[in-house]
C-alpha cells in the first residue's frame, strides 16, 4: 500500500515550489522528513520516482483533462438548483427535476466510459472479486454506443408506453427509454432515464412480466435512486480514503498496521468502497417494488407479473456484476409487494 502514497507524492511533484530553490513539493517534503519517514514509504517513493514518475504525472494530467470539463458541466447544470433547494430536496430525491437527474446520469455514464469500455488489468485488479461488475458496465456502455435495432425493441417500447403516462415523477415521463443488452443472463437496470433489459430476460419473460420489470425500473428513476447511489458512493469513497490515509500514516511513522489496512490489501480499494453502498440496496429495491405495484395499478395492471418475474428470475438467475449490490430475499420482496397491494385496497 505504500506505493499509493508514493504515487501521490510523485503527482504532487508537478507543483513547483520556488521558495528556497526547491524544484517541487515532494523535494521539500523529503528534505524535511527524510530521516523520519518509515522505510516502506521511502523505498516506494524512490522506486516510483525512478521507474514511473513521468508516467504517473502524465496519467494524472490526462485524468484531470478528461474530468475537468465534465465536472464543470455538472456544476453548471446543478449548482443553482442545489443552492436554492438543499437540504430539503436532498432528503427527498424523488422531487428532483428530470434535468438534474439526467445531469448525474450523464456523469455516471462518463465514469463507466472512462473506466470500463476497455477495462485495463489495473481496473480489474482493483475490482478484485467484483471484476464481473467491470464487464457488466462495459456491456452497458457498448449497448449505449450501438445503433443496432433489436428485434424485440418494438415489443418493449410498446410495454413501456403502457406505463409512461402514469409515472410518479411526471417530469421524468418523456425521457424514459429502453435499451436491450445482448447478454446471456436475466437482469434489468436503471441509470435514471435509461432503462436496460437483457436479451435473456425478454426471451424468458412474458409481456406481463416484462411490463412489471419496466415498472420497477421506472420507479428507480422516479425515486432518484441512481443519484442516491452516486452520493452514497462518493460518501463511502471519502470515508474510505480518510480512514485509509490515517491508518497508512500510523503505519508509515510507527510501523503498526491496522486491521483495516490489512483488509484493504486483501480486498483492494474498490470493494471496500462499494460494499457499504451495496448493503443499502436492500431498502432501495423494496421501495422500487412497492412503487411499481402502485404504478401498475394506476396503469390498469395487477402485480402478478412482478411476482412471477421475481420467482422466475430468482429460480434460474445467472447474474453478472450484481455482487456489488445486496438484494432482499424473494420472501422479503413478495411480502413487501403484498403489503403494497393491501394498501391499495384500503
Amino acid at each position: 500500500m505504500a506505493r499509493w502514497i508514493a504515487i501521490i507524492l510523485v503527482v504532487l511533484g508537478t507543483t513547483h515550489v520556488q521558495a528556497g530553490g526547491l524544484e517541487s513539493f515532494r523535494d521539500f517534503l523529503f528534505s524535511k522528513f527524510h530521516r523520519h519517514i518509515h522505510p516502506h514509504l521511502r523505498k516506494a517513493y524512490e522506486k516510483y520516482e525512478d521507474v514511473a514518475g513521468d508516467f504517473v504525472r502524465e496519467r494524472a494530467d490526462s485524468t484531470f483533462e478528461f474530468w475537468t470539463p465534465k465536472l464543470q458541466r455538472l456544476w453548471e447544470n446543478t449548482h443553482e438548483y442545489w443552492a436554492v433547494k438543499r437540504p430539503r430536496s436532498y432528503n427527498n430525491l424523488r422531487n428532483i427535476p428530470a434535468p438534474i437527474k439526467l445531469a448525474y446520469e450523464e456523469l455516471i455514464i462518463a465514469i463507466w466510459q472512462k473506466l470500463f469500455l476497455d477495462p485495463s488489468e489495473e481496473v480489474l485488479e482493483g475490482m478484485n472479486s467484483h471484476a464481473g461488475a467491470a464487464y457488466l458496465a462495459k456491456d452497458i456502455v457498448i449497448t449505449l454506443n450501438s445503433y443496432k435495432f433489436h428485434a424485440e425493441q418494438l415489443r418493449v417500447d410498446s410495454l413501456l408506453l403502457d406505463l409512461i403516462p402514469f409515472a410518479e415523477d411526471k417530469s421524468m415521463a418523456p425521457c424514459y427509454e429502453v435499451h436491450i443488452m445482448e447478454v446471456s443472463f436475466i437482469n434489468a437496470f436503471n441509470l435514471g432515464c435509461r432503462i436496460f433489459v437483457t436479451e435473456e430476460l425478454l426471451q424468458k419473460m412474458n409481456d406481463d412480466e416484462v411490463r412489471a420489470t419496466l415498472a420497477h425500473e421506472m420507479s428507480h428513476g422516479d425515486a432518484g435512486h441512481s443519484i442516491k447511489s452516486l452520493f452514497s458512493l462518493l460518501g463511502s469513497g471519502f470515508k474510505h480514503a480518510l480512514r485509509f490515509s490515517m491508518d497508512q500514516n500510523v503505519w508509515f511513522w510507527k510501523g503498526t498496521k491496522s486491521d483495516y489496512l490489512r483488509q484493504t490489501e486483501a480486498e483492494k480499494h474498490l470493494p471496500m468502497i462499494v460494499e457499504p453502498v451495496g448493503k443499502a440496496a436492500v431498502n432501495v429495491e423494496i421501495e422500487a417494488d412497492q412503487m411499481a405495484v402502485r404504478l401498475l395499478h394506476k396503469a390498469g395492471f395487477s402485480a402478478e407479473g412482478l411476482k412471477s418475474f421475481l420467482m422466475k428470475a430468482t429460480a434460474g438467475r445467472v447474474v453478472s456484476g450484481e455482487v456489488l449490490r445486496q438484494y432482499p430475499s424473494l420472501e422479503q420482496r413478495l411480502e413487501a409487494i403484498s403489503m403494497a397491494e393491501t394498501q391499495l385496497i384500503h
